[in-house]
């Protein structure tokens, strides 16, 4: 629910508010946020100008500019600022000519297959594992969460597809 702060006369109200969907439009340059007010229930959309904002501008800078701006703060406050800045590179690699696709391409990088982190310098390894530590985070299951299940076991149909390995013949040969 909302609050209600007072501060002397004042009586501010604070609203409650859930970010639901973010997205970038190019012209004009603007964020797109797709919410829903706790209080009334209502979904909204928010139409955010991104201003002075050139194919030279420093990404995260704005994002995080953005996030506490005074007009659009109380909107941002639930949206990551990793996502802001995701965002943001998308509206400054279109100034820079490149497709959404490119972009979103691009801020990916390569499949964990198709890196060699042998051949990383120690810096960009630490990178790498600092976004694998934030994968892991969020898709790691708690004690306290409710669908945790302790000691889980799964059986695969028996008409599922199995990869075969060299290694597995040997095992079955010597039992």
């Amino acid at each position: 629910m909302g609050k209600v702060a007072s501060s002397g006369l004042t009586v501010v109200y604070i609203m409650s508010i859930i970010a639901k969907r973010c997205g970038v439009t190019f012209a004009p340059p603007s964020i797109i946020l797709v919410y829903e007010n706790e209080d009334t229930s209502k979904i909204r959309k928010r139409i955010i100008p991104v201003r002075n904002f050139s194919k030279y501008s420093d990404c995260s800078r704005a994002a995080e500019r953005l996030k506490h701006h005074s007009r659009h703060g109380l909107y941002l406050k639930s949206v990551p600022l990793a996502q802001l800045e995701r965002l943001h590179t998308v509206l400054r690699d279109h100034l820079c000519g490149l497709t959404v696709e490119e972009s979103l391409a691009a801020q990916r990088g390569p499949g964990p297959q198709e890196e060699d982190l042998n051949k990383l310098s120690d810096d960009e390894l630490n990178l790498r594992k600092a976004k694998m530590d934030v994968l892991f985070e969020q898709n790691r299951r708690h004690k306290d969460d409710p669908t945790f299940v302790y000691d889980l076991e799964v059986e695969f149909p028996e008409n599922s597809v199995r990869e075969t390995c060299s290694w597995d013949e040997d095992l079955s040969d010597e039992f």
